[in-house]
C-alpha cells in the first residue's frame, strides 16, 4: 500500500522545527510510593541512571535547545541534580528549573508557569513528563503540528498516543486509557484515563 507521509518533501510544506520543551518533573500520583516519598520519580535510577537523563537525551536528540523543567514535589532535589549534571554544561543547551510547589496537576503547573513567568515561552513547545524514555523522531510531529495549525488557528495542541496491547510489558496494568478521534481530521473527540470514571460516549461521536 502507498502510505502518505505526515509531511511531503516539498520545501513549501516545510516548517521550522520546535526547539523548546517543557518537562513536568512530577507525576501527581502515588504509583511509586513509598520510593517517591523521598525521591522524585524522575530521579529514580533506570539501569543506574536517573530517568530524567533519558528524557533530556531524547529531547536534545530531536533538536531541542531550550528546556524548562517544572518542579513541584522535591523541587530542591531536582534543581540540585540538574545544576550539577552534564546537561547544565552543554554550550548549546539552555536549561532552567522553575518551581511550582503548590500545583496538583499538569494543567495547574502550566497555568502557574504562564502567570508567574509570562513571556518565557513565546512559541510552540514540546510538553513531556520527567520520566519519558523514547526514541521517537519529534521533528516530523512538530512539523505536522505547525502545518495543521496554519490551516486552523484554533488548534492549540497535538497529542501523541501509542497503541499497545493491554498485556504489553510497557503498559501499566491499571492503564485503561480510552480515546476516540475523527479518522479524517485526526481531531481528538474523547479521552478517558480514569478507571473509576464511567465510560460515556456522546451520540454525536458516531
Amino acid at each position: 500500500k502507498n502510505i502518505k507521509p505526515l509531511m511531503s518533501n516539498n520545501s513549501e510544506d516545510e516548517f521550522e522545527p520546535i526547539t523548546t520543551a517543557v518537562i513536568i518533573a512530577d507525576s501527581f500520583d502515588y504509583r511509586f510510593t513509598p520510593i517517591t516519598l523521598d525521591t522524585p520519580r524522575c530521579l529514580i535510577p533506570l539501569v543506574n541512571i536517573p530517568i530524567i537523563n533519558y528524557t533530556l537525551d531524547f529531547l536534545i536528540s530531536c533538536g531541542i535547545n531550550t528546556i524548562i523543567v517544572v518542579c513541584c514535589a522535591h523541587a530542591e532535589s531536582i534543581e540540585d541534580y540538574i545544576e550539577n549534571s552534564i546537561w547544565n554544561q552543554l554550550p548549546d543547551l539552555e536549561i532552567e528549573c522553575i518551581r511550582t510547589p503548590y500545583c496538583n496537576s499538569t494543567c495547574e503547573a502550566l497555568r502557574q508557569l504562564n502567570d508567574d513567568y509570562e513571556g518565557m515561552i513565546q512559541d510552540d513547545f514540546i510538553l513531556v513528563s520527567g520520566d519519558v524514555v523514547s526514541n521517537m523522531y519529534l521533528t516530523v510531529v512538530s512539523q505536522f503540528h505547525r502545518k495543521i495549525r496554519k490551516m486552523d488557528r484554533n488548534i492549540v495542541m497535538t497529542t501523541i498516543f501509542k497503541k499497545a496491547s493491554p498485556l504489553h510489558r510497557s503498559r501499566a496494568g491499571e492503564d485503561v486509557t480510552i480515546i476516540a478521534r475523527n479518522k479524517e481530521t485526526k481531531r481528538l473527540l474523547y479521552f478517558n484515563d480514569d478507571s473509576d470514571k464511567p465510560i460515556q460516549f456522546e451520540y454525536e461521536l458516531f
